[in-house]
């Protein structure tokens, strides 16, 4: 059974290749049910999403080859000082934590919006 999980390493695609397996060895009978340990709360909303989902996998080779680069692009970082008003630190410290994020992703996030956009910002 193809999972499309193989080859991503991250808690929820454990989980979510974890999941699938069992259901798999149980409705091959090769796994008794009475091994199924129960479903917390986060692993029936994955089975759910997966059952309920239309997911088909990518076979674009140019489309995989864009979304790796994207992939490869957010694991590189860059440590950076910066000097910005207090004042517009701390609205942005207001909207982050009304998103529950931490400021400075918020404020990574608005420079990558500006970087990979037509976006132009008037200096006067």
């Amino acid at each position: 059974m193809d999972t499309s999980f193989s080859k991503i390493s991250s808690p929820l695609a454990n989980s979510m290749q974890s999941i699938i397996l069992n259901f798999s060895l149980m409705s091959q009978k090769i796994l008794p049910t009475s091994h199924f340990v129960p479903l917390d709360a986060e692993e029936a909303e994955l089975i759910e999403f997966i059952e309920n989902s239309n997911i088909t996998p990518v076979r674009n080779t140019s489309e995989i080859q864009k979304m790796k680069q994207a992939f490869e692009n957010t694991k590189k970082r860059r440590h950076i000082s910066l000097r910005i008003p207090e004042y517009d630190l701390e609205q942005i410290q207001i909207k982050a934590k009304r998103q529950g994020i931490p400021y400075q992703t918020l404020l990574g996030a608005i420079i990558h919006k500006v970087a990979s956009s037509n976006i132009e910002i008037e200096m006067k």
